[in-house]
């Protein structure tokens, strides 16, 4: 059992890394999770009913986002080069580049966009990360509006966790910007615009921030995300420094 001591505290020369802890998932939240085979969906159900646990590869600071240069993100830029090109055409441009550190193998890095219309705002993420010879990879397009109480988000990413109660997300898996800009645009326009709140420059990496903690504490509260103990970290880094 971790005690207090065994989590390394919150710096910005120690950033916190947090693991997954799946077995506190809901089992619909573990079949998504899981690979579309049998195989896959037994072992979600095992895991669920069983609470097993198995050694932590990698972890993330999802605390501790560095803002950086558009430059310093080469990965997302090589592999949403066509999606950029598109957002370009649809009036949008990027404004905040970062970076989570990660403890382990995998990347984690972001880049949000401001276009014509200043209540919403495109965001790509990039997060892959590789354990047990298995690739995770949680990466893709969203649009985001906000209203007084709803966050909107209209992704293409895959639909893992839940999200928080004021989050009204659709997924549309692989599809393309316009598809999913025009989809975004006609569920919010029942919206009255003075409600949306407006981004720009000034106020978007707030915002970003902002919408990750909401969704940060709404799983550290139920276990989902948890810190990693400082025997965790050691075995981590300690098999980083074998290659």
């Amino acid at each position: 059992m971790e005690t207090t001591q065994d989590i390394l505290p919150n710096g910005e020369s120690n950033p916190v890394y947090y693991v997954t802890e799946a077995r506190n998932a809901t089992l619909r939240e573990l079949l998504r999770m899981s690979p579309p085979t049998i195989r896959g969906k037994l072992g979600a159900f095992l895991l669920k009913i069983l609470r097993l646990d198995s050694p932590h590869q990698f972890g993330i600071a999802i605390n501790d986002a560095i803002r950086c240069s558009t430059d310093d993100i080469s990965e997302l830029h090589e592999m949403f080069h066509s999606t950029i090109r598109n957002l370009a055409h649809l009036g949008f441009s990027p404004i905040v580049a970062q970076r989570l550190p990660i403890l382990g193998e995998g990347r984690c890095c972001s880049l949000a966009f401001l276009g014509n219309d200043p209540t919403e705002y495109a965001i790509i993420v990039y997060a892959k990360a590789w354990a047990n010879g298995q690739e995770y990879d949680e990466s893709g397009l969203s649009f985001i509006s906000r209203d007084e109480t709803t966050i909107w988000v209209t992704s293409s990413q895959l639909q893992r966790l839940k999200s928080p109660r004021n989050f009204n997300v659709q997924y549309f898996p692989d599809s393309s910007p316009d598809f999913l800009h025009t989809t975004h645009c006609e569920r919010i326009k029942a919206i009255p615009k003075e409600m949306l709140r407006v981004f720009d420059t000034e106020n978007l990496l707030f915002v970003l921030r902002e919408i990750e903690a909401l969704i940060n504490e709404f799983n550290i509260a139920r276990g989902v995300l948890r810190p990693m103990t400082i025997a965790e970290i050691g075995a981590v880094t300690k098999d980083e420094d074998r290659f």
